[in-house]
């Protein structure tokens, strides 16, 4: 599958990170983020020694603003998600779709406490954009001066092996590149909003 260069110009880009942008900085703080996420749609974090973690992106905004709350009860004083080096934020924009590759850090009072690298993919619905994934890795101690790889062709090729599954109907081989409890959303606009769809669903599909 060949990557599909961007048409847009640079002000479309700078729209869709700043939609990630706000995101980190009202992340944690109790404020109503539904202006910029789809809350039903889906986020994973892989974390060094743990299993994947996963949920819609509310529980995740619910379940933040809970590890938050409970950190300020213990004194942390300040608490901020903010990008690790803006030269490695990259954004691409296709029409009605974005993509946004980010690391970030959480400072307690200052203190960095974790590095996280993030892809968030945003539809534009009604003009806006809106977050309708998020897949995050934390970094270990060891390894937070990553380089990133230019080099796309490993992401790709599970994907042109997705396909593949689809347009065979094969749904076992389907299946087996996902990683199980994860999903999609969908947009077929204008005539559909943003939907989320698990995807266990997806062998129900006949074309």
């Amino acid at each position: 599958m060949d990557l599909i260069p961007s048409p847009t110009d640079d002000s479309e880009k700078a729209d869709a990170l700043a939609t990630v942008e706000v995101f980190h900085s009202f992340l944690g703080q109790r404020q109503t983020l539904a202006e910029y996420i789809n809350p039903e749609s889906f986020y994973v974090k892989a974390s060094p020694g743990h299993a994947l973690i996963h949920s819609t992106l509310s529980q995740y905004v619910t379940q933040t603003d809970d590890m938050f709350d409970n950190l300020r009860k213990e004194g942390v004083e300040t608490i901020e998600v903010v990008p690790v080096n803006k030269t490695h934020q990259k954004v691409w924009v296709y029409d009605n779709l974005a993509a946004v590759w980010t690391d970030t850090e959480t400072r307690l009072d200052g203190r960095v406490d974790s590095t996280c690298v993030n892809l968030f993919t945003l539809h534009r619905y009604q003009g806006v954009w809106k977050i309708s994934a998020i897949a995050s890795e934390q970094l270990s101690e060891e390894n937070t001066g990553y380089e990133i790889d230019e080099d796309a062709s490993e992401i790709v090729k599970p994907i042109n092996t997705l396909f593949d599954h689809l347009t065979n109907q094969n749904w076992d081989g389907f299946c087996s590149i996902l990683v199980p409890g994860f999903g999609a959303s969908l947009s077929r606009l204008p005539t559909t909003a943003i939907k989320p769809l698990a995807m266990e669903l997806q062998p129900s599909l006949t074309g």
